[in-house]
């Protein structure tokens, strides 16, 4: 499986995560940085400065552990290793426009690399993420709910169709399929805990959430509705859709 990162999203990385950590007290990383980045700009020419700052960046963005992060969310997924042929991580500049996703959904370049691994037998998958991520503890856990996606979507069980239409106008669509995803990440990370693993929301943050988007449920059923969803294995697509709707 072939992961590869974004240039800009490792020169994002890297030089937040200089400024913060100097601005916090800790001026390691900071001069790490410098004794390396400073003399490029006097031994190479300002044509040749670009390749040598991306050659940079990529070094101390595995030196300093956050390749590393993507990579060991992966191992907690053998079979999706098996199964996925390359990963593209890109940045994005705010959390809603976070996420991962099968690689043919974006763009054409993405989409055409995509085929290249489908003829192979194996998936792409993309992951956007905002760069200050990659020194947020959450990452991890981030990781692994959004893979257990990944999963499902793969999981002939699961039967999952980016096809299926939902809704009888753009409004009720959109309803239906925040729905879908409410109950969907519910339901993973209900397994996730089941499994003792970290879940990227606590089972009362998830209730909540639920609380916000089935409103219509009367408070006395509400609670029992939920525990009911809380202890379910794996729900199908399909099952997803039809409750969501």
């Amino acid at each position: 499986m072939e992961i590869r990162f974004q240039p800009a999203l490792l020169q994002e990385v890297i030089d937040s995560f200089v400024e913060k950590t100097e601005r916090e007290g800790d001026p390691t990383y900071y001069k790490e940085f410098h004794e390396l980045a400073d003399p490029i700009y006097e031994r190479f020419t300002l044509d040749d400065r670009e390749a040598e700052f991306k050659k940079l960046y990529q070094y101390f963005f595995g030196t300093w552990g956050f390749s590393d992060i993507i990579r060991d969310a992966f191992e907690e997924f053998p079979s999706l290793k098996e199964r996925v042929g390359i990963v593209l991580i890109k940045g994005v500049l705010k959390e809603d426009q976070e996420g991962v996703d099968i690689l043919r959904k974006w763009g054409s370049v993405e989409q055409d690399l995509a085929k290249q691994f489908e003829e192979q037998g194996l998936k792409g998958v993309g992951i956007k993420l905002i760069p200050r991520r990659f020194y947020d503890p959450a990452l991890t856990r981030y990781c692994r709910h959004e893979l257990m996606h990944i999963s499902d979507m793969l999981d002939p069980v699961f039967n999952y169709d980016p096809d299926t239409k939902v809704g009888q106008n753009p409004g009720e669509e959109t309803l239906i399929l925040h729905r879908y995803r409410v109950l969907w990440c519910q339901n993973i990370d209900s397994r996730l805990i089941r499994t003792g693993k970290e879940s990227m929301l606590s089972r009362e943050d998830r209730f909540k959430e639920f609380r916000s988007w089935y409103r219509k449920i009367p408070p006395a059923q509400l609670k029992s509705v939920f525990e009911g969803l809380w202890q379910s294995e794996m729900l199908t697509h399909a099952e997803l859709i039809e409750m969501a709707s």
